[in-house]
């Protein structure tokens, strides 16, 4: 009975229905094995607040770090951190890490000679992407 049951489904649904719902439920399992993440910096509105040097980012969750991003910097569209302003990424983790309860941001590639070497980070906001 149970190619019977098979049969039935496949004519009810069509042949492919059977792998199209594997293929999706193993799509969805990638989907939690890797993490995409936006991430979303804003910088305060004090005088000298922004930064052209890049962020080194690190996520730490549940279950576990990430590896470390380098975010933003000079040569980013926005030319940096500018005071004021919101800045958005997206990185892709090599494991999701459940939910994400610190965040480790501090500048790199910045020289204490170079002007901009400051940054104030007012506010980090992190959403798992689904």
């Amino acid at each position: 009975t149970a190619s019977h049951s098979q049969s039935a489904r496949d004519m009810e649904h069509g042949p492919g229905a059977t792998e199209n719902a594997r293929e999706k439920a193993n799509k969805e399992a990638e989907k939690l094995k890797k993490g995409m993440y936006r991430l979303t910096f804003v910088t305060g509105v004090r005088r000298g607040a922004g930064t052209k040097a890049r962020a080194r980012v690190v996520l730490c969750g549940e279950t576990g770090k990430s590896e470390s991003f380098l975010l933003g910097g000079r040569d980013d569209d926005a030319g940096g951190f500018i005071t004021g302003s919101r800045r958005v990424y997206y990185v892709n983790t090599s494991n999701y890490l459940g939910e994400i309860y610190r965040v480790d941001v501090e500048l790199a590639d910045y020289s204490i000679a170079e002007v901009g070497c400051r940054w104030f980070l007012d506010q980090v906001e992190v959403y798992h992407e689904w």
